[in-house]
């Protein structure tokens, strides 16, 4: 019997495996990787088009139609139409046909923010355009303003500044918190001339922010800092002067003198209660 267990102990020592498999060879699953589907291309913007944008440092390649760009935007008329015969990069869109298109650099641009526009002048928006961040519409807004084509953009901007987009910095005025870059669609709102939209973000920030609005300037650098700054110097100066209005005017109740016409006199009238006992009587205030 002792025999027999030993024997039995060792073959079930026999079928340990020598090795433990490790975590990482656990982990590297077949099914765990998944391949990421691959990004749904997007339609062309003009595939006929004679001039090709060379857009950021990348010179992301954006194919459009000159004559589109040009009537939308003076700044795109006066880049790619010359006024001289001198060969540039203006003149040689003269000269350029579909099959030989030219080329036109635009390093310090967005390359997202310029096909947005691109797409919204050319009529080929898609899911993207229509679906854009906060900070997305903002980097549109900058170039729509530095390309002066915000007029030629209305019905895009009208869906951006939508009611339901503005629900974050509003509630951010309601919680007093308007940084991290929750301020994006007031500073949208100016860059797109959007008045109406400004003025009620502006009006509410005043009104129901609690402290400073430093926060507005939160992870910002170039022109949006400089405008950021220029906004919340610009709504603090409001806030206090509506303060001091308020103040005034409630100071002008409290120390106003009290003054009664000169006919007006309170007489006491003693009545007699017939009522009541004889020897009795009520004190009444008459006027």
């Amino acid at each position: 019997m002792e025999r027999g267990s030993a024997s039995e102990t060792n073959s079930v020592k026999t079928s340990i495996p020598s090795k433990a498999p490790s975590l990482s060879s656990c982990s590297k699953e077949p099914h765990d990787q998944t391949p990421n589907p691959p990004p749904t291309p997007r339609p062309e913007i003009a595939p006929n088009g004679e001039v090709i944008l060379l857009v950021g440092p990348n010179s992301h390649p954006i194919r459009v139609h000159a004559l589109i760009l040009v009537d939308a935007s003076p700044v795109f008329k006066c880049l790619l139409q010359p006024t001289s015969s001198t060969y540039t990069e203006s003149a040689a869109v003269l000269f350029a046909t579909p099959d030989s298109p030219a080329h036109v650099t635009l390093p310090e641009d967005d390359p997202q923010a310029i096909e947005t526009i691109c797409r919204v002048l050319h009529s080929r928006i898609d899911d993207a355009v229509c679906d854009l961040s906060d900070d997305e519409v903002l980097r549109v807004a900058v170039a729509a303003d530095k390309y002066d084509c915000t007029a030629a953009m209305g019905l895009a901007v009208r869906h951006w500044l939508r009611a339901d987009k503005l629900e974050a910095i509003k509630n951010a005025a309601r919680d007093g918190c308007i940084g991290f870059r929750r301020g994006d669609m007031l500073l949208a709102a100016y860059w797109f001339k959007c008045e109406a939209v400004f003025e009620e973000l502006t009006r509410l920030l005043v009104v129901s922010t609690v402290g400073g609005f430093e926060g507005l300037v939160d992870g910002r650098d170039g022109p949006e800092e400089v405008l950021a700054w220029r906004l919340a110097y610009a709504l603090e100066r409001h806030r206090n002067n509506l303060r001091l209005s308020l103040w005034t005017a409630i100071n002008e109740r409290i120390y106003e003198p009290v003054s009664l016409p000169w006919n007006i006199r309170p007489r006491l009238q003693y009545k007699r209660n017939w009522f009541g006992s004889r020897g009795g009587g009520d004190l009444a205030v008459g006027v």
